[in-house]
C-alpha cells in the first residue's frame, strides 16, 4: 500500500482519543507549533508529530499494556530517539476528562 494511502486510512479510522486530541492540537490551537497526524518516519507512523520541535505524541490503547507491545514500543521510541525525536506517550483513558 502507498504510504500516503496508509496514513490517510489511519486518519479516517481515528480512535475517539485521537479525535479528541486532534481537536486540541490542530490549527496551532495548543501552541504556536504545527502538529501532523499519522506522519511517517522510517517504517513508523507517528500519531501526532511536530517537525519544528521534533516532538511526537503517542496515544496508547489497552493493547499497549501487553509485554510484547511494550517491547515494540520501546524499540520504536529508541529508533525515534536516535533520530532526535522525543516521544511522549499517554493512555487513551487519560483524555476522558479533558
Amino acid at each position: 500500500m502507498n504510504p500516503n494511502s496508509l496514513a490517510r486510512a489511519l486518519r479516517k479510522k481515528s480512535t475517539w482519543a485521537e479525535k479528541k486530541l486532534w481537536a486540541i492540537l490542530r490549527d496551532r490551537r495548543f501552541s504556536a507549533h504545527k502538529f501532523r497526524r499519522q506522519h511517517k518516519v522510517g517504517t513508523h507512523y507517528l500519531d501526532f508529530y511536530c517537525a519544528e520541535a521534533r516532538y511526537n505524541l503517542e496515544l496508547d490503547g489497552g493493547q499497549h499494556g501487553f509485554p510484547e507491545q511494550q517491547a515494540q514500543d520501546s524499540e520504536r521510541d529508541q529508533y525515534l530517539n536516535s533520530r532526535n525525536i522525543q516521544t511522549r506517550r499517554f493512555w487513551n483513558s487519560q483524555l476522558k476528562d479533558v
